[in-house]
């Protein structure tokens, strides 16, 4: 075989793959003959999960920013522990194909991937965060115990044991592995002041939050009303304060909360916009909407910025 036909051989065999792995996430018809499994399919195949990978972590961002080189031994170690999964999974079935297992694992990585970019793009996640990343995971977990009853079947109790190594696969790279992003925006040192006068500045602040306060609508007695306080403190990215417009937007708009919302952030592109998202601020915000509310309206609370790892999670960069 020429080098050209070698070539065009695992880009076919790295195509079929990926087709077979979308077709095991989407529950369609597949069988373990329609994947290609050897070393250098798993290898081809890892590399451009990767590529795709660092793809949609950087469009989620605009691509502004740079490669991380710390992703690469953490994915690294993402390829081990499948490995280590598939090993383990091929043992209790009583079978050499290990490979089989590992690619089948893998070939699930484009289409999540994919997924995380879309309900990142159209914003649908910002609607309930948690719920839709733990939707994400289960749907993976239950791509993957697919995956095994199609490379091995699902005779008991080998099939029990497997979906236990392969639950212990998610659970550890969700858990374990260090959380990274493949893409991120490159700081610059600190913000430079805005070009206005501070005392301009903190005249207005000060007439924000006044103003603010003084538009929460007092609840109506007997009629169930909506309240939202936002609050987004991290001025290091604009994305915080673009998910505030966002979901403050949302609840007027859609939701009814006008006349009963608050937006606090901090930004320098919002400095004439909302109130600092300052304790203090927050305090009277709570304080102001407490005292408008009724025993039977209810408070909706949103904050963004730098979170813990499930929120991190939420944010879903292929499981990494």
């Amino acid at each position: 075989m020429s080098e050209r036909g070698a070539v065009a051989f695992h880009l076919s065999s790295l195509l079929k793959n990926v087709v077979a792995g979308a077709r095991l996430a989407f529950f369609l018809p597949v069988r373990a003959h329609h994947f290609r499994a050897s070393a250098m399919d798993f290898t081809l195949l890892a590399i451009f999960s990767f590529a795709l990978w660092v793809l949609t972590a950087a469009a989620t961002l605009g691509f502004e920013g740079e490669f991380e080189p710390a992703s690469i031994p953490v994915y690294m170690a993402g390829l081990v522990l499948v490995l280590g999964a598939a090993m383990l999974i091929a043992r209790v079935f009583g079978t050499a194909e290990l490979i089989l297992f590992a690619v089948a694992f893998y070939a699930l990585e484009p289409v999540f991937s994919l997924v995380i970019l879309a309900l990142m793009v159209t914003e649908l996640a910002l609607w309930a965060p948690l719920p839709v990343f733990y939707a994400v995971l289960a749907w993976f977990w239950i791509a993957c115990l697919r995956a095994v009853a199609i490379c091995a079947g699902t005779r008991r109790p080998q099939f029990l044991v497997a979906a236990m190594v392969a639950t212990a696969m998610i659970a550890a790279d969700v858990a374990v592995l260090p959380e990274t992003e493949p893409w991120t925006v490159v700081e610059e040192g600190e913000p430079a002041p805005p070009p206005l006068a501070s005392e301009r500045l903190f005249h207005l602040q000060g007439e924000l939050i006044e103003r603010s306060l003084g538009a929460i609508q007092r609840g109506q007695a007997g009629t169930p009303e909506l309240y939202f306080v936002g609050f987004a403190p991290d001025a290091s990215q604009d994305v915080f304060v673009k998910e505030m417009r966002f979901v403050k937007r949302l609840f007027d708009e859609r939701l009814g909360a006008a006349g009963r919302s608050i937006a606090l952030a901090s930004s320098y592109d919002a400095l004439e916009e909302f109130p600092i998202a300052s304790v203090t601020n927050l305090g009277r915000a709570l304080k102001r909407v407490g005292e408008a509310m009724n025993d039977e309206d209810v408070l909706f609370l949103f904050l963004t910025a730098h979170g813990d790892r499930a929120v991190t999670r939420y944010q879903l960069r292929g499981g990494k």
